[in-house]
């Protein structure tokens, strides 16, 4: 069964945002602003953490990141709208009858039938 996904624990989001934020505000003071400072890496962020938990928190992100490919993979997929490649021949009999042909028929008598009454109890006012 699958187990409920769970978000990064807030003690490792408040390290992320920090550093980030302190990294921002560093660049903006000082002149060395082209120098590039690392951020910590997944691995050092889970290392932290205890190992079953560390476990879950990849597992969780290596399934994000699949499902948000697989859903970039499904909207650039090219699906075709033909529903035969052939040219189909003009006037021929169809292959296989339409299941749902005599309770169409059925259906449209039935409302063309309650339509006339309608119509007879609107005019016989």
């Amino acid at each position: 069964m699958n187990k409920g996904k769970k978000p990064m624990p807030k003690n490792i989001r408040k390290k992320v945002i920090k550093t980030l934020k302190k990294d921002l505000k560093d660049g903006l003071d000082s002149p060395e602003a082209k120098i590039v400072r690392e951020y910590p890496k997944e691995k050092d962020l889970l290392a932290k953490q205890p190992k079953k938990k560390a476990k879950i928190l990849k597992d969780h992100l290596t399934s994000t990141k699949k499902s948000i490919q697989s859903k970039k993979a499904k909207a650039k997929k090219k699906i075709s709208k033909r529903t035969s490649p052939k040219d189909a021949i003009v006037g021929s009999v169809p292959s296989s009858v339409h299941k749902e042909g005599s309770r169409w028929i059925k259906s449209k008598a039935a409302k063309t039938k309650a339509k006339n009454k309608v119509l007879t109890t609107k005019t016989s006012k």
